[in-house]
């Protein structure tokens, strides 16, 4: 079975692969440095009632600094100081609901929570409940909310909030389409520093949309994005200087970014990189490696990952042969309805090559994947 290498990928459309803010986000002082000096003190005044040192205590038991980490006792905590008033500990309690995070996952609590937190100006509660409705998975889809709360959070200049609404503009979700709000909102989240925002910016140079296309703006962005570790971002600069596109063309730097991006777990990037070796393009080929690749995108199903490593695996190529596995792999791959795959699975039921022969089936899957390609 010749194996037919998926062409190499290009930037995608913007909105299609558009980068929003992370949920049930927790407040900085978890992240906020604690001396050990301090932690007896903290620790009588929380036991005190300060509400203050209770949110405290409750971070360092959530993180584990200067304690065993212990998130039961970092709920406990956050619910004293919550039920003080604390919008921090209410917001990080909302969290802990959400996630199930040493309680048991309560959404309504959790909403409960985060609306205390966000009557009190709490940014970080405003964009989490924002992202609970738009999400629509732990509560009913609901747009308008979403909008509103992601509003209400991008009127204090919060970047996060700013890049979720310019997505929601740019994609016309929730509101009527309009790419040039978009482009003003990532404009002002990418001056904040916000990663997200700044690849998304990128994003819009690069296709031209809602503003002229610029290929240096955008490599520009992506390299100030990726530069905090955004996975998207390597990616993308990975593949502008794998087809020269805003920069001289430099296979080496290409492969360079995406395993950046490979390895913070992008599949897209991992489709590359595996690309690269199987084709000895601008490193030396290496199966054994682009396997290795292939497998780590295909587990997380992308899609002509899986087709690429049941053919190696068909063929014995980069790994043992093993028509099993090459028919485990195509049929994810065609699952997910890609012809090629189909194609060899008809083939494979068709000779009884690594299946049992049926006639029948190889029929069908032939027609399916002839009405794919049309």
């Amino acid at each position: 079975m010749n194996k037919k290498i998926a062409i190499f990928l290009i930037l995608p459309c913007l909105w299609g692969s558009f980068v929003w803010a992370d949920t049930s986000q927790f407040s900085s002082l978890i992240n906020s440095q604690i001396l050990d000096s301090q932690l007896e003190a903290i620790q009588k005044s929380a036991a005190n009632g300060n509400l203050e040192d209770q949110y405290r205590l409750g971070a360092m038991y959530y993180a584990g600094k200067l304690v065993e980490q212990n998130k039961t006792l970092a709920f406990e905590w956050f619910l004293k100081a919550a039920e003080q008033g604390n919008a921090s500990a209410q917001n990080d309690l909302g969290a802990m609901y959400e996630n199930g995070e040493g309680c048991e996952k309560n959404i309504d609590k959790a909403i409960e929570w985060y609306t205390k937190a966000a009557a009190q100006g709490m940014i970080l509660a405003k964009n989490n409940l924002g992202s609970l409705y738009y999400v629509g998975v732990l509560v009913p889809k609901n747009l308008q909310k979403a909008f509103e709360w992601f509003s209400k959070a991008a009127e204090q200049g919060d970047a996060r909030a700013l890049n979720n609404l310019a997505g929601m503009y740019g994609t016309g979700t929730g509101v009527e389409k309009n790419t040039e709000k978009a482009f003003d909102l990532l404009t002002q989240a990418s001056e904040k520093g916000d990663a997200n925002a700044q690849n998304n910016l990128g994003a819009m140079y690069y296709n031209g949309v809602g503003a002229s296309k610029d290929l240096q703006r955008a490599h520009e962005l992506f390299f100030r994005a990726a530069e905090q570790g955004n996975a998207v971002s390597a990616r993308n600069l990975g593949l502008m200087y794998y087809k020269g596109y805003g920069v001289e063309q430099d296979k080496q730097s290409a492969l360079a970014w995406l395993k950046v991006s490979a390895e913070k777990g992008d599949a897209i990037a991992q489709f590359n990189v595996a690309m690269l070796y199987d084709m000895g393009d601008g490193v030396t080929q290496n199966k054994a490696k682009a396997a290795e690749w292939y497998l780590k995108a295909a587990r997380q199903g992308e899609v002509k990952s899986q087709y690429n490593l049941g053919v190696m695996y068909y063929n014995g190529v980069g790994v043992p042969q093993n028509k099993s596995r090459a028919f485990e792999w195509f049929s994810r791959s065609a699952d997910q309805g890609f012809a090629m795959a189909l194609h060899n699975l008809a083939v494979m039921y068709d000779v009884g090559d690594g299946v049992l022969q049926d006639k029948v089936k190889a029929k069908e899957l032939y027609s399916k994947a002839a009405q794919l390609r049309n």
